[in-house]
């Protein structure tokens, strides 16, 4: 175990050494008492040079330590099974001296360090903790950012490299959940998304020096960025095509860089794909289903395609929509029956509209009517399928 100098008696057999030398050889001054002094208070700065260096100390095995001493025999016997390290940090709690640090720089208003590595928390955790108030980097060869967590930059951890995992977790519990709602958007805007290939353009730092080990190096990660920057095509979107449409998943950081939440579009193709499934699932329904349709209506007879030509369904407004809706059309002036049905995607009939012939032109849907999901609407007139559109009620 470690052992401290007792600094009193060094402190007192230096003050007498320097005495007796001062008189032996004869340099003792005529005022003995002035020199007396000086010595005196030579000795008590030294004193305390000592006692504040005296958590600073080597140990049996080598070992340099620094900081709180443990001097239970039965507990250090455990402390020094490390035989590898060079210098140990001793924090301040505990048995085991927890809670070690190595800070750099100032500390900040909250009497903690700004920057530091040591031991987590005050408990003998035996967890590493990485401490800068600002952020961390990690960098490589000539001071290329690896990977950077920087709050001036955004709240997310950048690699510049490529990452590997056996998996991705994301945090998703109820619990931290609130106002959950089925995800609705009209698919057909997905058509403004195109997929794209690019590659990395190459970014290669200077690593330009001389010497047998710089030389090496220069060599080694000359190749490391030759691999890099040859990495086969990627394949991706163009950030800007994603925000129009779904803004959430675009991150943009102060610099003005853009991010894509590739995580979150995992959502939006479910989405699309359950979609898909039920417009499979309807019209593979639809002989057995209420559904109307122009395959399922009589053979148009001149008069009947005129009809279906001058008569026009359009768009509902707005769309989505989470209160209200409204639906336009316009009927030519010798319909007699006319009406808009509300179906499902699995062709179930929801709702249906009569049309007055009185010179009406619209009707107006309540989304407290329906639960929220996606529909398709269908002008009928005179048992003619005028034409269908889709339409989303969110809530």
């Amino acid at each position: 175990m470690g052992r401290l100098v007792d600094v009193a008696t060094v402190g007192c057999i230096v003050i007498l050494h320097m005495k007796n030398t001062l008189v032996t050889q004869n340099f003792l001054p005529i005022k003995p008492t002035l020199v007396m002094k000086k010595i005196i208070i030579s000795a008590v700065a030294f004193l305390s040079a000592m006692t504040m260096s005296a958590q600073l100390r080597m140990n049996t095995s080598g070992q340099i330590e620094l900081g709180k001493e443990i001097k239970n025999d039965a507990v250090m016997s455990k402390v020094s099974a490390d035989t590898l390290s060079a210098v140990r940090i001793m924090g301040p709690h505990g048995t085991y001296g927890a809670g070690g640090v190595i800070s750099f720089g100032d500390q900040s208003g909250i009497a903690t360090y700004n920057v530091g590595v040591g031991e987590y928390s005050t408990d003998d955790t035996d967890i590493l903790q990485l401490h800068g108030k600002n952020g961390l980097y990690i960098t490589s060869a000539d001071n290329e950012t690896v990977a950077s967590f920087d709050v001036n930059k955004g709240d997310f951890f950048r690699f510049n490299t490529a990452v590997s995992s056996d998996r991705l977790l994301v945090p998703s519990d109820n619990l931290d959940k609130e106002g959950v709602e089925e995800l609705a958007f009209d698919v057909s805007i997905i058509k403004n998304i195109v997929p794209v290939t690019y590659s990395v353009k190459a970014s290669a730092p200077d690593i330009s020096g001389s010497g047998l080990k710089a030389q090496d190096d220069i060599e080694r990660f000359s190749q490391f960025y030759a691999q890099r920057d040859s990495r086969s095509t990627r394949y991706g979107f163009v950030p800007e095509d994603i925000e129009n449409v779904f803004p959430e998943l675009v991150y943009t950081d102060s610099a003005g860089a853009k991010y894509i939440d590739y995580v979150g579009l995992i959502p939006v193709m479910f989405k699309i794909i359950n979609d898909m499934q039920d417009k499979i699932d309807y019209l593979e329904s639809m002989p057995q289903q209420s559904a109307p349709s122009k395959a399922q209506g009589k053979t148009y007879s001149g008069l009947e395609s005129t009809l279906a030509m001058e008569c026009k369904l359009f768009q509902n407004t707005p769309n989505p929509f989470s209160d209200k809706t409204t639906i336009t059309f316009s009927l030519s002036s010798d319909v007699k029956d006319a009406a808009i049905y509300i179906y499902d995607l699995h062709g179930l009939q929801k709702a249906t509209f009569p049309i007055s012939l009185d010179g009406s032109n619209a009707i107006t849907i309540d989304g407290a009517t329906l639960p929220a999901g996606m529909y398709i609407y269908t002008l009928i007139a005179d048992g003619v399928v005028i034409d269908s559109k889709r339409m989303i009620l969110t809530k």
